[in-house]
């Protein structure tokens, strides 16, 4: 038997719009996982906030987080990788914006949380009760290098994503504004996607690039399905991405999607 690396973004994917895995794709990846392949879940999200679907799925095996910028691996045997954003850069980036219209700042890496303030909204997707968090001015309480810059703004209008965008490229890195959710965007190194994490995992198992199987839905996960010999859109996904992809779930991330892409694919 062939063994495969199935990549899985999670929300807008694996997970449905409850922020749940449905119960058949849940109990499909699980098989799938203890017949011998290669489940990764690859996130924007840190490890924290993935654990409890990762541990739902009883997976092994590496964790991409922060869009490609940390691996987390619980095996001694895998490597794990970090890219860090320069604290200088970030200081500078926020110094650059308009703050009446930047909502709120989130910096994190795998040991503290750095906000302006206390936010709600950021909390929904990054688990704040399993961090050390740490509120105030970037430039006098950000003392390490963070993994990721998320920026909540107060509208989405296109000259204040300009404003972001010059802020950001000077220092040669780059900025996402998130789909469905565009008055959220991150920095991001143009070397450092879900994409390059992948291959490292891939590398890792010796799993062939025609063996690799990901499915994404939004913009961020691109270069991971031009990457995968297979890539997959939800049929939920976004425009940019469905004209894209190789293939098309037959169904959305609400009425499993994954579940029935996987089963044709290893049943045929």
């Amino acid at each position: 038997m062939d063994k495969y690396l199935i990549a899985l973004d999670m929300d807008g994917t694996l997970l449905n719009s409850s922020l749940q895995i449905e119960k058949k794709t849940s109990s499909y990846l699980s098989y799938l996982e203890k017949q011998g392949h290669i489940v990764v879940i690859a996130s924007g999200r840190p490890f924290r906030s993935i654990e409890p679907y990762y541990n739902e799925l009883g997976l092994t095996s590496p964790c991409i987080c922060y869009n490609g910028a940390y691996i987390y691996s619980s095996s001694h045997e895998f490597e794990k990788d970090a890219f860090f954003i320069p604290k200088d850069v970030c200081i500078d980036v926020v110094s650059s914006l308009d703050r009446s219209r930047l909502l709120n700042v989130m910096c994190e890496n795998s040991s503290s949380m750095h906000l302006l303030h206390q936010d709600d909204v950021l909390g929904k997707y990054f688990f704040m009760d399993k961090i050390d968090i740490i509120y105030g001015e970037l430039k006098d309480t950000l003392k390490d290098d963070p993994n990721i810059i998320i920026f909540r703004a107060s509208d989405e209008k296109e000259d204040f994503k300009e404003n972001i965008t010059q802020a950001v490229e000077k220092h040669g890195l780059k900025i996402r504004f998130w789909s469905g959710l565009s008055s959220f965007s991150e920095i991001y190194s143009p070397h450092v996607t879900k994409a390059h994490a992948l291959n490292k995992i891939a590398s890792y198992y010796h799993i062939k690039k025609e063996n690799i199987i990901a499915f994404g839905d939004a913009p961020n996960d691109l270069e991971m399905l031009e990457e995968a010999g297979i890539g997959v859109a939800m049929k939920n996904a976004s425009s940019e991405l469905l004209s894209k992809a190789k293939y098309v779930t037959p169904f959305d991330n609400n009425h499993e999607g994954i579940y029935h892409f996987l089963k044709e694919f290893f049943e045929k």
